[in-house]
C-alpha cells in the first residue's frame, strides 16, 4: 500500500469535485443542467476509484483515471454547449 502526498492531494481535490457537483445538482433548476452535473459526479466518483486503486498498487488504476476523466469531460462539454445555446 503506497500512500503518497500526491495521492492525498488528488483525493482532496476529487472530494471537492464531488462536493461541488452535489451542490450544483441541488442548486440548479434546469433539468438538463442537472443531468450534466450528474454525469460530472459519476466521472468524479469513478476517478476517486482510481485514487483508491492507486493506494493499493492496483495495476489497472490508470483505467479508472482515464474513464473517470473522460466522463467528467463529457459532462463539462454538455454544460458548455447548453450554456452557449442559452446565451447565444
Amino acid at each position: 500500500m503506497t500512500i503518497t502526498a500526491e495521492l492525498i492531494i488528488r483525493l482532496i481535490i476529487e472530494l471537492f469535485w464531488i462536493y461541488a457537483s452535489i451542490f450544483a445538482i441541488q442548486s440548479t433548476k434546469l433539468q438538463y443542467w442537472k443531468q450534466c452535473w450528474y454525469i460530472v459526479l459519476l466521472g468524479s466518483i469513478i476517478h476517486t476509484g482510481y485514487i483508491f486503486a492507486a493506494f493499493v498498487d492496483n495495476p489497472y488504476a490508470g483505467i479508472f483515471r482515464n474513464i473517470g476523466m473522460g466522463i467528467v469531460a463529457i459532462g463539462i462539454i454538455m454544460l458548455a454547449r447548453r450554456t452557449k445555446h442559452i446565451l447565444g
